[in-house]
């Protein structure tokens, strides 16, 4: 009983050793490599946006960019 009982700690301290060790770091560089790549994701799709509304706003023709002109014959 006493054998058993020794060897299930010891079971249980080498399982718990190996997720600490190896399960839980990699799950945390998972979980902030998601985290950075949906910030950059983010990030691109503002960048985007600003550059379509920049295009919008350039592409109509100002009035100040017109001479009005009589032909003259």
């Amino acid at each position: 009983m006493n054998i058993s009982m020794i060897i299930w700690t010891i079971v249980a301290i080498l399982i718990f050793r190996f997720l600490t060790k190896y399960i839980l770091p990699v799950l945390r560089i998972t979980k902030m490599t998601s985290e950075r790549l949906r910030q950059m994701q983010e990030q691109m799709n503002d960048m985007n946006q600003k550059v379509e509304a920049k295009k919008t706003t350039s592409a109509r023709p100002n009035k100040s960019d017109y001479i009005d002109y009589e032909e003259i014959k």
